[in-house]
């Protein structure tokens, strides 16, 4: 099920309600990465899912995000967000 609210600018946002028996949530206190490496963390996801990411950056930082798709019987992924310097 998932509900549209509205902005200030008008612009609709969807929200999807999520199936807690079928929600993966993590929790770190801390991941430290340093210059010029790459943070992965592979996610299995056997049925249709929802992703919501949320992080922070301390000390002002700037990092570069992106996600990426590979289904277990290709070869290559796709991206599903393009790197973002955030």
């Amino acid at each position: 099920m998932s509900d549209t609210e509205y902005d200030e600018n008008g612009a609709a946002e969807e929200f999807v309600e999520l199936d807690l028996d079928k929600t993966l949530t993590w929790t770190g206190n801390a991941v430290i990465v340093q210059r010029g490496t790459v943070f992965r963390m592979p996610l299995l996801v056997p049925y249709p899912s929802v992703l919501a990411i949320q992080f922070e950056v301390e000390g002002g930082y700037d990092i570069e995000f992106s996600l990426t798709f590979k289904d277990d019987h290709e070869q290559d992924s796709s991206v599903l967000v393009e790197p973002v310097r955030v």
